[in-house]
């Protein structure tokens, strides 16, 4: 972390440069004698010559001790304002407090909802391959699952295999004839499509969308297909 050196023009990171005076500053530790007892004490002493430190003094000075010489370990800035963006990063002391401040803009409404909109995508991928539930057994609904089924059906149907067969699910194999096995395509097909249609419809209303506080109406985590609970 850098310590950051408090200027009358403001915060400017320190890098090891002489330190501006007069300045009252601690001194080396000295050994000293009171009341019988030998102990090392760190005076303060002024100086009127610019002052220079070594950059280890980040890791064995208190905060108490730098602030002498104006130095800092700023604080985390504030939370980013909704819909907005870091432009750049400042130090500056808030409310008494040198912490790190954000410059930020607000995002251009356009931008804002590429994103929602590449995030609505994501959300739709996650439940479309989130699996269902079907005659009381978790299916899974990912492509390469539902490739197999629809392989298996094709095979089925030409002969090529007869039913029942063993079906491989998550918690073991299970006997599925033909019949059972085209419900679970069936209801495997119409998970999928509710879940672009879920899609469709999210990415509908984010494009009608007028403003920010529109776009912030707009709960793309819910109603999805295939969610338990």
């Amino acid at each position: 972390m850098t310590l950051y050196l408090e200027t009358p023009d403001g915060f400017v990171a320190w890098a090891g440069q002489p330190i501006p005076t007069p300045l009252n500053v601690w001194g080396e530790p000295e050994t000293v004698e009171q009341d019988g007892q030998v102990m090392q004490v760190r005076l303060q002493h002024t100086v009127d010559e610019p002052v220079s430190h070594p950059l280890s003094i980040e890791h064995h000075w208190t905060d108490e001790e730098l602030a002498i010489l104006h130095l800092y370990r700023p604080g985390p800035a504030e939370d980013v304002p909704p819909h907005h963006r870091i432009v750049s990063t400042d130090v500056a002391r808030v409310d008494g407090v040198v912490r790190f401040v954000y410059i930020t803009e607000e995002l251009p409404l356009d931008e804002r909802k590429a994103q929602m909109v590449a995030a609505i995508a994501e959300r739709r991928w996650r439940a479309e391959t989130g699996g269902l539930t079907f005659d009381a057994m978790r299916i899974p609904t990912d492509r390469e699952t539902q490739a197999i089924i629809a392989r298996t059906m094709q095979a089925l149907s030409d002969g090529d295999i007869a039913g029942p067969i063993k079906f491989k699910m998550p918690f073991g194999f299970v006997p599925i004839t033909a019949s059972h096995l085209a419900a679970i395509k069936r209801a495997g097909a119409e998970h999928i499509q509710a879940c672009f249609d879920r899609e469709a419809d999210l990415v509908e209303a984010v494009t009608a969308s007028a403003d920010h506080d529109a776009l912030d109406a707009i709960d793309i985590e819910s109603a999805w297909p295939g969610v338990e609970g």
